[in-house]
Parts: C-alpha cells; sequence; structure tokens
C-alpha cells in the first residue's frame, strides 16, 4: 500500500493521541516510582522506630529485673543509713549506747561538717556520690580492750557505716586501778554515706 499524503494527514490525530498516551504513561510511571520510594522511606523509618520500641521494651524488662534484685540490698542500706542523707542523731544516739555497753565513763565527741569522700575502692556513680562526716571522739578507758569493746558495740548499733581512720591513747596519770580510767583514747571515725540518685524527670 503506497502512503499518499492523504493517509498520512488521516493518521496525525492518532499520533498525537498515542504520544500523549506515552507522556502520560511515562508521568504516571514516574509519579508511581516516586512515590513507591517515599512508600519505602516510610517503611524503612517505621522499622527502625520499631526496632527501636522494642529494644527500649527489652532494656526496660531488663531494668525491672535488675531493680527487683538489687531492691532487698538497696533498701537494708538506706535501713542501716548508708543510703541518703546524713543520720547525725541516729549516729549520736548510738554512739551513747556503745558508750553503756561497754561499760565505759562517757564520750566525747565533735563532728566536722560533710565533705565529698574519694575512696580507692569506690568507682562509677557511688564514687561521685560518697560523703564522709568525720567524728572526733575521747574516751577514757580502764585497759585497751575497751576500745575495741567500743567500736564493736557501736557497730552492732547499726547506726551507720563508719570507718576507723586513727586512733592514739596515752596514760592517764596515777596507778592503773580496775573501776577507772587509766587510759585516754582519742579516734577519728568516717561516718560514709552515700547520696540517693534524684528521680528522674
Amino acid at each position: 500500500m503506497r502512503l499518499t499524503w492523504k493517509n498520512l494527514s488521516s493518521l496525525w490525530l492518532p499520533g498525537v493521541v498515542l504520544a500523549a498516551a506515552v507522556a502520560a504513561g511515562a508521568l504516571i510511571v514516574r509519579y508511581a516510582n516516586a512515590d513507591l520510594a517515599r512508600a519505602q522511606q516510610r517503611l524503612a523509618a517505621q522499622t527502625a522506630a520499631l526496632d527501636e520500641a522494642r529494644r527500649r521494651f527489652q532494656r526496660s524488662d531488663e531494668e525491672k529485673a535488675a531493680i527487683l534484685r538489687y531492691l532487698p540490698a538497696y533498701q537494708a542500706l538506706q535501713q542501716e543509713g548508708f543510703v541518703g542523707g546524713e543520720r547525725r542523731i541516729e549516729w549520736i544516739e548510738g554512739l551513747r549506747a556503745a558508750d553503756r555497753k561497754a561499760g565505759l565513763d562517757g564520750v566525747q565527741f565533735r563532728i566536722d561538717p560533710q565533705e565529698p569522700f574519694q575512696h580507692p575502692a569506690a568507682a562509677g556513680v557511688i564514687a561521685q556520690r560518697l560523703r564522709r562526716s568525720t567524728m572526733k571522739l575521747t574516751l577514757g578507758l580502764t585497759h585497751e580492750l575497751d576500745l575495741l569493746e567500743f567500736l564493736d558495740a557501736l557497730r552492732a548499733q547499726s547506726a551507720g557505716l563508719f570507718s576507723v581512720r586513727a586512733c592514739a591513747m596515752t596514760g592517764q596519770p596515777g596507778d592503773p586501778a580496775p573501776r577507772r580510767a587509766n587510759l585516754q583514747a582519742e579516734c577519728e571515725i568516717d561516718w560514709l554515706t552515700v547520696a540517693a540518685a534524684e528521680p528522674s524527670a
């Protein structure tokens, strides 16, 4: 069949329609590809958020298990007076009770202001929150063992956690007698506390 100008002119309209259809199809494919890419990005973001939520949930379970595991020991330290603020009244009451139990003739004391305490055995959060209050004691002793009995009696009071820094004993004038202070002891002890963590907002 021979193509004539007449035949070509009759194909012009279908050609325009075909070109328009191809262009529209290309636009639709391009839009669909862009929409697919956006959907894939949203899916990746949602998947990452879901994974993070799962990790947080798992961490919260682990933290809950750790809290339940260590809570009794933490409460025991709180009860003993190691965790939290100073308990000076309890310290003084424990001191007087230990003095009576050891059968001493009164104990004199002075407590210095609380200060941060750097201890080689402490690390991490404990090292940052560890505090000490130094108490200076003066005791009259019948003999040397009275000092050990007094310190044991003080520990038995469970008035708090303390560490003996130093003790020195000197003799009193006169002959030793069984029912009077033949020695004078001067001791420094550190009452130790750990500041409790502030609740998170």
